[in-house]
């Protein structure tokens, strides 16, 4: 089931997997690579929390843009796992900041609480030392290419807990 925003998920969450894609989007001008990874995820009964929205205006007023901020917080909390995917062409700010935050979140969770993530990086970022040093730090995969870290992760929910 795929969520984008600024629609609200209905249904109850379940033990289902939920996934939030995390990543470059650029104000809309990037390729569409969370429509790409929707599709490719196998298995049923699985959430995605899509944070791109269809004709987002980059002029879009202060109220529009904390109410974005204000979606993606929220789902990106209620996911069980986070895919991070960041172009190598873009500066993606607001992903670093976000990848940050999950960091901070998995040194400071229980073991239980804690969300699985993936990071899906290319060597040609223009920060990818930044990328690849947080992740190790903090115990989260890096994967340099987009089809190997889709399997990663459908892999991953078809994991039994």
């Amino acid at each position: 089931m795929l969520i984008t925003a600024p629609e609200e998920e209905t249904l109850p969450e379940y033990s289902e997997k939920r996934v939030f894609l995390a990543g470059t989007i650029d104000n809309g001008d990037s390729e569409d690579w969370q429509a790409t990874i929707a599709g490719l995820i196998t298995r049923p009964n699985v959430k995605i929390f899509n944070p791109r929205r269809s004709g987002w205006n980059s002029d879009a007023s202060s109220m529009d843009v904390s109410q974005q901020i204000i979606w993606e917080q929220k789902y990106m909390n209620k996911a069980t796992d986070v895919f991070f995917n960041i172009l190598p062409k873009s500066t993606s700010m607001i992903t670093l900041l976000e990848l940050g935050q999950m960091c901070e979140r998995k040194r400071v969770a229980s073991r239980d609480q804690q969300k699985q993530c993936v990071v899906c990086c290319p060597r040609e970022y223009m920060r990818f030392d930044n990328v690849f040093t947080m992740c190790a730090i903090n115990g989260i995969p890096l994967i340099t290419e987009f089809d190997l870290a889709v399997q990663y992760l459908n892999i991953r929910l078809n994991l039994k807990f």
